[in-house]
């Protein structure tokens, strides 16, 4: 028996800083050495008030005794004087505030990794299963999505790289991204991978976002008639507006590979100052996994073509990563990027088609 305090975490956080701890999971927990009349419940589980030398007191979850564990930045509180009373007697400290919760544990690995294992989202059926990891810009995104879906249904272009139509296509890219999700395994030999940016929550949020997004911006581009003007001509820069509209800024990964995804179709016959620039383009996201996250998405995106398209789009990409495999960084400066240099961008983007197993050099 015990009682119920409720977790209060930060309104405008993306991130989760507990490494999918149980604050980030559950609204309320079960104090077992607080006086009260509840037992512990799975959508509560049960905690302990523990003594803290900086704080008076802090909560630790039943069953991480023996853990080192954090705070994650999350609290706890409730105005029961119940609760005071417990911190009075544990501390001898009068309670003036919520109670910091210490459930962030960390393993060795878990600076490369981003997360245990088990802070990496299941695959799903729909955008609703990963809701605590979303925010309100990835909910716009899901509206747009919910609102443009039936103007989406039936523009199907005859061309080679399509047989679905763009409502389907989305819905196939989208389900690629869930598999990619569930196949994730970190690559164990990459201990040099150190990204204190990353974490395959925020990785996977961002890149089913993407997914979502890419083609909305084809309910205003659509040319039936295709020809020359193109079937969806400019449609990736109204999508890239799109997410400006739903709060993502110009230069955050998402916006920023929504609206370069459609920049390799003319690969092969760009110079290779034309290359350069665009890679350029991509990485002044600033952003350890901006590369990552545009070769994913160009892997998802594929998923929703044709046979043919399917290897015309794999040969392209391929290419592309090649290309940035071969880039010196040191030759290759990002001078706005205040976070990322090059280096650290392309070794993001290795470890993580190592750890999806898609990295293939020819």
């Amino acid at each position: 028996m015990g009682l119920i305090v409720s977790v209060y975490r930060s309104a405008e956080r993306t991130i989760d800083c507990t490494n999918s701890g149980q604050s980030i999971k559950h609204s309320a927990f079960t104090l077992l050495n607080a006086r009260g009349a509840f037992e512990p419940k799975p959508h509560r589980p049960a905690a302990m008030l523990r003594k803290n030398p900086i704080s008076g007191c802090h909560i630790e979850m039943v069953g991480d005794e023996n853990a080192h564990t954090m705070f994650g930045g999350n609290f706890a509180y409730c105005c029961d004087s119940s609760l005071a009373r417990a911190v009075k007697e544990l501390s001898g400290d009068s309670l003036i505030g919520a109670i910091p919760i210490y459930d962030r544990i960390e393993t060795a690995l878990d600076q490369y990794q981003g997360g245990r294992e088990d802070s990496r989202p299941h695959v799903v059926s729909s955008f609703a299963a990963i809701e605590p990891y979303l925010d309100r810009r990835h909910e716009k995104i899901k509206d747009m999505w919910e609102c443009r879906r039936i103007q989406l249904r039936g523009m199907k272009p005859e061309h080679k790289f399509h047989y679905l139509d763009s409502e389907r296509h989305i819905e196939q890219v989208y389900r690629e991204s869930q598999s990619m999700m569930a196949g994730y395994q970190p690559a164990k030999h990459a201990v040099e991978f150190h990204a204190p940016m990353f974490s395959t929550d925020k990785f996977f949020r961002d890149l089913q976002t993407a997914t979502l997004a890419h083609d909305l911006g084809k309910v205003d581009t659509w040319n039936p008639e295709g020809g020359e003007k193109g079937y969806f001509r400019g449609h990736e820069k109204v999508s890239a507006l799109l997410c400006e509209e739903a709060g993502f800024k110009y230069d955050d990964p998402v916006t920023t590979v929504v609206r370069e995804h459609g920049s390799l179709k003319d690969w092969a016959n760009m110079k290779d100052k034309t290359k350069m620039k665009l890679i350029r383009r991509i990485c002044a996201a600033d952003h350890e996994m901006i590369l990552a996250l545009f070769v994913c998405l160009l892997d998802c995106d594929a998923a929703g073509f044709s046979d043919e398209g399917r290897k015309i789009a794999h040969e392209r990409r391929q290419d592309f990563w090649e290309y940035c495999l071969c880039i010196n960084y040191l030759d290759f400066e990002l001078p706005n990027n205040k976070c990322a240099d090059f280096k650290m961008i392309k070794t993001g983007c290795k470890h993580m088609l190592r750890s999806l197993g898609r990295e293939v050099v020819r």
